[in-house]
C-alpha cells in the first residue's frame, strides 16, 4: 500500500493566518516536489505555497477563504514511491545539494542550509524556504552596499549586485533585470533508487 503524506505549509516567515485565494490543484492529479499547492494573501504581499512531496493528490484540506499559517494541513497525498523512479523534471540544486561536485559555487551555502534548516525544523528543506532565505540575505546585502534603508539607494544597491551565491542558484541583478537568475539555475534531475539525483 502507497504511503499517505500530510503537506502542511512551511515556514513562510512573517505570515501568520493568511488567506487562500486559489487552490491551484485538484484531487486525483499528480504533482511533484515545489508545484504550486495554493496561493495566499496577507495585508503585505501574496505567495505561492509548494508542495514539499510528489505523488497523487487524494484530499485536499483546504479551500478558497481559509486561513493558514506554518503547519495548517493543506492536503493530503500517496506519495509517488516506485512509481516516481526515472522520472525527470528540473529544478533548483537544494534538492541534490549533497552530490554536488566540491567545485560548485553553490554546495557550501545549500549543504549549511539544508543541515540547519533540518537541524531547526526536523524536515528536510524546501525550495521555498530557500527563496525566502535569498530575499533576505540578498535585501541584507543591499542595506548594507546603501549605508540605509532608502527605498531608491536599496533598490539601486540590489540591481547591481553580481555573482550573490544564493540557494536558488547564483544572482546576478539588473535594472532591467529584478530577478537575477538565469535557466543555468536549473539541473535536471531524477529518482533513482528513491532518491533524487542529477540526471
Amino acid at each position: 500500500m502507497a504511503q499517505q503524506v500530510e503537506v502542511k505549509v512551511p515556514d513562510i516567515g512573517d505570515f501568520k493566518d493568511v488567506a487562500v485565494i486559489e487552490v491551484m490543484v485538484k484531487v486525483g492529479e499528480t504533482i511533484a516536489v515545489d508545484t504550486g499547492l495554493v496561493m495566499v494573501e496577507s495585508d503585505k504581499a501574496s505567495m505561492e505555497i509548494p508542495s514539499s512531496h510528489a505523488g497523487v493528490v487524494k484530499e485536499i484540506k483546504v479551500k478558497v477563504n481559509d486561513k493558514v499559517s506554518e503547519g495548517s494541513v493543506l492536503l493530503v497525498v500517496e506519495a509517488a514511491g516506485a512509481a516516481a523512479e526515472g522520472v525527470l523534471f528540473p529544478a533548483g540544486r537544494l534538492l541534490v545539494a549533497d552530490v554536488l561536485p566540491k567545485s560548485n559555487p553553490q554546495k557550501a551555502l545549500l549543504v549549511k542550509y539544508a543541515k540547519d534548516y533540518e537541524s531547526r525544523y526536523k524536515e528536510a528543506p524546501s525550495t521555498f524556504g530557500g527563496h525566502a532565505y535569498d530575499a533576505y540575505t540578498i535585501l541584507i546585502k543591499a542595506i548594507e552596499q546603501a549605508k540605509g534603508t532608502d527605498k531608491e539607494a536599496v533598490r539601486t544597491a540590489i540591481e547591481n549586485i553580481k555573482d550573490f551565491v544564493g540557494t536558488a542558484g547564483i544572482f546576478n541583478f539588473s535594472a532591467t533585470d529584478h530577478n537575477g537568475l538565469g535557466v543555468d539555475a536549473f539541473e535536471m534531475l531524477t529518482v533513482k533508487k528513491g532518491k533524487f539525483a542529477i540526471y
